[in-house]
């Protein structure tokens, strides 16, 4: 059983530290439930010099280390662990965040089996050699996937036909996923979702 994990807002709370940076930078006050747009320029206001400025602060090691795991999280993986299924944990975060991301899966000890950095998002300045494309991530071969972007759900789920669930946020409310598909709301939900599509009951809303 491997299963395929993203990372910011599935396993840590990058929103919620994004909207506090936002506050701190400049000033801006946006609740959770208003980041509408997985688009976090769309989503706060900014313009192109602003979006750069919070886009890079964000991609430094001491707010990737500083985020939060989301609750119930390392519990789950560590069930995941006991009964010998394999973790795989592929972010689009840039390039320049490697190093850290993995610390901060080392500080916190997150059970997880293997790690890579995907060019979902075709960030400007992205490592080749660091990051996979998107046309080598279709060639892995994973049981189910858990997401929050609507843009990988689309990839994952249509491209891939990978049994997806979708991480419920904001953003992603008004995607509406296809078959073989389930929203969780939180890792209980998550936990569940794997349980059941294991009994033999497939993802769906």
């Amino acid at each position: 059983m491997n299963i395929y994990l993203d990372m910011d807002d599935v396993l840590c709370d990058t929103a919620g530290a994004y909207l506090a940076l936002l506050a701190r930078e400049f000033g801006l006050h946006v609740t959770f439930e208003e980041v509408f747009s997985f688009n976090l320029q769309k989503s706060f206001g900014l313009d192109d010099a602003q979006s750069r400025h919070l886009f890079d602060r964000a991609h430094k090691p001491d707010f990737i280390l500083a985020l939060k795991p989301l609750e119930g999280m390392r519990k789950v993986l560590r069930n995941w662990e006991e009964r010998g299924f394999s973790v795989s944990i592929l972010t689009g975060r840039h390039t320049s965040a490697a190093d850290s991301s993995r610390q901060w899966l080392e500080e916190w000890k997150i059970p997880y089996h293997s790690f890579a950095m995907v060019d979902k998002y075709n960030w400007s300045g992205t490592d080749e050699a660091v990051a996979i494309s998107l046309a080598q991530l279709s060639c892995m071969q994973f049981d189910i996937g858990v997401e929050d972007s609507p843009k990988m759900a689309d990839y994952l789920s249509r491209e891939m036909a990978l049994p997806l669930l979708l991480f419920d946020r904001p953003w992603n409310r008004s995607y509406e996923p296809c078959a073989k598909s389930r929203r969780c709301r939180g890792w209980q939900q998550v936990e569940t979702a794997v349980n059941d599509w294991l009994a033999g009951a497939p993802p769906a809303d």
